[in-house]
């Protein structure tokens, strides 16, 4: 009898333990969601981005300055800049959106170029 009830016993806690996991994963999975909802979730947001990028990007292309140089005017260190530089630096790919994929060529941005 003590088997029965030892069996029972252990039964009991381990779906016990299930139902926190499953509650932990949905949790889990809620604040993600969020997360992604609030544009806060994937990683830290990139230093230089919008004007600031544009920025940097031209005065490298037009002005040739150096990387340390734009990371000291920017107040970023050289590797934000490299990644703001990605494409016009020697020996490096283009831009994500431009790199194909398994499934093909990136789409084009432009739709006209899309129709032509």
């Amino acid at each position: 009898m003590t088997s029965r009830r030892t069996t029972l016993l252990i039964n009991v806690i381990t779906a016990v333990g299930q139902f926190q996991r499953d509650l932990q994963n949905e949790l889990t999975t809620e604040g993600i969601a969020a997360a992604e909802a609030e544009g806060r979730y994937c990683g830290r947001p990139p230093a230089l981005a919008g004007a600031r990028l544009e920025e940097v990007r031209s005065t490298f292309t037009d002005d040739g300055t150096s990387i340390a140089a734009l990371a000291r005017a920017h107040g970023v260190s050289r590797a934000a800049i490299r990644t703001a530089l990605t494409g016009l630096l020697p020996g490096q790919p283009g831009p994500p959106s431009l790199i194909p994929t398994e499934s093909g060529p990136a789409a084009p941005d432009d739709p006209a170029e899309a129709t032509s």
